[in-house]
């Protein structure tokens, strides 16, 4: 930005230090600025950028407050093309560490985080960055016991929230601002709990619609709605890869093999077999292809399942659906297809 006679500036009311040795120019929409009087020392301790600009910018080269509009106030002036209020934010965070926004399990958490994360990515602020990024990865199980808990807390919520949709919706992450955030970011970590969540709700359950209009009924048995508008074309197309390669790969565990083995009969006095498990993991695995949430059947077999057959059958049985389960999880990259994004 050249100098500019007509130009408002407004000293920023907290980051402005009188003992501050640089001045931070951000201008405003209204072709006004806000202006950052703050330490060369604070930001290059953090941003090796921060160091180099001010290196260039040394009291040396600048003689004048008319000479290139290069000082001001008696100090460096350094002109930024940032959003002011986002650079405040930022400043904010190095200044006061406690200030880093964090909302846990929030889902308004990806907006409120994405200009900061993206000046820390600007700037090379590499520690706030990685903070960010853990607070982030912390909303959104990597292992599928801590899956299996977050979904606990979800069932306990929605049981004694009286069907309360916006307020489950607001005590919990939401999939599509969080997928958004991860590519924007290169987040990976996020991504295959974001999308098995989004692959659960139906495309009617529209978060816009229902929070706008808490009547319209919520089709999807975890009462939950997506910003459906913010997925693009290619996370469509993982979300709908995703859903066609889960039903294979369910079909694909039909495999009986392991689930065969006798029993001793008092009636015949001798070993029999037993079948009986063979049937019952038919059964649950065609419950399975029919449900939007298979991870969450197979755990609720084990339950519903365990008086049916012998105790040899219970525990195969028990065994197997533990190890499709565990398969599901360690395979919802490669289901998706998030690895060819």
């Amino acid at each position: 930005m050249s100098n500019d006679s007509a130009q408002v500036r407004e000293r920023h009311k907290t980051l402005y230090f009188m003992d501050g040795n640089v001045v931070l120019l951000a201008p405003r929409a209204d072709r006004s600025a806000l202006l950052f009087r703050v330490h060369k020392s604070v930001l290059s301790s953090h941003s090796q950028i921060f160091a180099d600009m001010f290196e260039v910018c040394s009291p040396s080269g600048c003689t004048s407050e008319s000479e290139g509009d290069q000082l001001y106030d008696g100090v460096p002036l350094i002109h930024l093309s940032d959003n002011p209020d986002h650079i405040g934010s930022v400043l904010e965070v190095l200044y006061y560490q406690s200030d880093l926004p964090w909302m846990p399990r929030s889902p308004n958490y990806p907006a409120l985080v994405t200009p900061i994360l993206d000046l820390s990515r600007k700037y090379g602020i590499d520690r706030m960055y990685a903070q960010i990024v853990r607070h982030l990865e912390s909303d959104w199980p990597q292992t599928l016991k801590d899956w299996d808990k977050l979904e606990k807390e979800i069932e306990i919520e929605s049981t004694t929230s009286n069907s309360d949709v916006e307020r489950i919706d607001n005590s919990f992450p939401e999939p599509a601002a969080t997928i958004k955030l991860a590519r924007q970011f290169d987040i990976p970590g996020v991504l295959p709990a974001a999308f098995y969540h989004l692959s659960r709700i139906s495309i009617l359950d529209d978060w816009d619609k229902t929070h706008a209009d808490p009547s319209i009924c919520i089709r999807n048995l975890t009462k939950r709605t997506v910003r459906w508008g913010l997925l693009s074309a290619t996370d469509f197309r993982c979300l709908l890869l995703g859903k066609a390669e889960f039903a294979d790969f369910l079909r694909g565990c039909i495999n009986m093999e392991d689930l065969r083995h006798t029993t001793y009969s008092v009636s015949h006095r001798r070993n029999i077999a037993c079948n009986a498990g063979e049937g019952l993991w038919k059964d649950i695995l065609e419950k399975c292809l029919q449900s939007a949430d298979p991870l969450a059947l197979l755990k609720t077999s084990i339950e519903e399942d365990k008086d049916r057959g012998c105790n040899i059958c219970t525990n195969i049985l028990r065994a197997k659906i533990l190890a499709v389960r565990a398969q599901i999880w360690e395979k919802l990259g490669d289901l998706f297809h998030l690895k060819d994004e």
